[in-house]
């Protein structure tokens, strides 16, 4: 069988199982939840012989953001990543990505290790050297610990990118300070030694307009942040 076909089948089971969905000969009745990913459909027939379809990867999408991952991981204390030498296990890898809405969509993966009291960002590979050393491992993690741990990574998500933050505040506000100036001096030459007429009225508003739309563009207060998080584990040793 063809193997993303074949992991595209075992996710539509597991959410079954879930109650998520349900199978019904070759059509799937969509849960509420999934629902909204399918633009509102409640009952679809996926392409079963095509793992690449549209079905297929929104079936994925829709798990990927709405059931983050956390795989639980041991490593012999000897192959401990010096990089997270000042946290005490376990520790916590989230990879996320972070979307920073300028005026061109920023986007930038961004790893970060926490453990109880510090969160701190991780080079993106520090990892894949020691990957082969990792051993699976059980640990217990309960609601109120995993809530913890969201919380204080969002807490300190801005102060860990606040020097990205600044250079493209930064760079919108170069950005806006450029084009306001160019604003200016195209106006003022078709403006320069007219007398106030209905042309020239238009022409100062159209110029107010301009100005305001730049400054919501590109203001740097209007910059916003937002955070997906794309994979997780917990590590101990």
């Amino acid at each position: 069988m063809n193997t993303p076909l074949h992991y595209g089948k075992h996710l539509l089971s597991l959410l079954e199982s879930a109650g998520q969905l349900s199978l019904t000969d070759e059509q799937v009745n969509m849960g509420e939840s999934l629902q909204p990913w399918f633009m509102g459909e409640k009952v679809v027939t996926p392409p079963w012989s095509s793992p690449q379809a549209y079905f297929w990867q929104r079936l994925c999408r829709a798990v990927s953001e709405a059931e983050a991952a956390f795989f639980r991981f041991s490593l012999p204390a000897s192959m401990w990543p010096p990089i997270l030498s000042d946290l005490e296990p376990p520790v916590w890898i989230f990879w996320t990505v972070a979307h920073f809405e300028a005026p061109r969509l920023v986007e930038e993966a961004v790893a970060f290790a926490v453990d109880a009291t510090r969160v701190k960002s991780v080079p993106l590979d520090f990892l894949m050297t020691d990957i082969a050393f990792l051993n699976p491992e059980k640990l217990h993690v309960s609601e109120e610990q995993l809530q913890d741990v969201f919380a204080r990574l969002q807490a300190a998500t801005p102060e860990i990118l606040a020097q990205r933050t600044d250079g493209i505040r930064a760079e919108m506000a170069s950005t806006l300070k450029t084009e306001l100036e160019r604003i200016h001096v195209y106006y003022d030459s078709l403006l320069k030694r007219r007398a106030i007429t209905e042309e020239t009225r238009f022409l100062l508003q159209e110029r107010e307009q301009l100005i305001r739309e730049h400054h919501r563009r590109l203001s740097p207060e209007s910059l916003r942040i937002h955070m997906r998080m794309q994979f997780g584990l917990v590590l101990s040793r």
